[in-house]
């Protein structure tokens, strides 16, 4: 069984949530068919995206594509405060939103999913957007929705421009490079013709030790992220017009009842 799943639900375009948990839990591995931004505001952290880890600092924000397996690692000892904002991917089709969604692919070609504002000017404009989002929740109803809107699109267009300015440190740690390269090379070759005995050859570990190996460092066998990876391509090439036919295959399925299988027994 999946130890997996998909988690939340967006019916608009943005969606804001102010969490603060202070009874012990257990976070399970899980992700979302939209965007999601955390900006950290206090606790004892280490939030895991696809592979890799980052201690969190107050302030840190942290950028999740859509698709990509997380969960966050808490320390009890403090509670855990963030903020959450869901983004659709509709809000960034919108021509005057395109260029907000650099971002979330600096994420991807940088393998960095940490952003901390520095006390560079850009730095301090980015925190000034934080702060203002943190203060959105005292104010009346009948404004806070709007005011919101306002400032996580102002949180969109700071972030974008921090990153262009360069130099952002990468604190994220890799438990192991050869997960790392193992999720790595099935996210390059998702839609190709792939099984344990190619993947394992191109991170030069034998099969069985790669299994064993990717289970006790990421909880999911090698065949459950892969599957769940091309679900979520197909899901997309779907809501793009692609018939269920055509998805599977371009997402790497080599035959229907391959997607449909997968389908019936992956947690979504």
């Amino acid at each position: 069984m999946e130890q997996f799943e998909k988690t939340g639900y967006l019916n608009e375009d943005l969606r804001i949530f102010y969490l603060n948990d202070t009874k012990e839990r257990k976070y399970e591995l899980h992700y979302h068919d939209f965007h999601k931004i955390l900006i950290f505001l206090n606790g004892n952290v280490n939030y895991y995206i696809e592979g890799k880890y980052y201690p969190l600092n107050p302030g840190d924000v942290i950028l999740v594509k859509a698709g990509d397996i997380h969960r966050p690692t808490v320390s009890f000892s403090v509670p855990y405060e963030r903020i959450i904002i869901y983004i659709s991917n509709h809000f960034f089709e919108k021509e005057e939103h395109k260029k907000l969604f650099e971002c979330f692919e600096y994420c991807k070609t940088s393998g960095n999913n940490r952003i901390a504002p520095d006390y560079t000017y850009r730095g301090l404009l980015l925190g000034d957007c934080v702060n203002k989002l943190k203060s959105s929740k005292l104010l009346d109803d009948d404004y806070q929705k709007l005011y919101e809107q306002i400032h996580i699109t102002d949180l969109l267009i700071h972030l974008n421009l921090f990153i262009k300015d360069g130099n952002i440190p990468d604190t994220g740690h890799i438990s192991n490079e050869k997960i790392s390269d193992t999720i790595n090379y099935i996210n390059a070759h998702l839609t190709e013709e792939l099984d344990i005995n190619t993947i394992a050859a191109s991170v030069y570990l034998t099969p069985s030790y790669l299994m064993h190996l990717f289970k006790a460092e990421t909880g999911l066998s090698i065949m459950q992220y892969l599957n769940r990876k091309r679900l979520f391509l197909a899901d997309s090439l779907i809501q793009n017009g692609a018939s269920k036919t055509e998805a599977c295959y371009q997402s790497g399925f080599k035959n229907y009842a391959a997607y449909y299988h997968a389908v019936r027994t992956i947690k979504r």
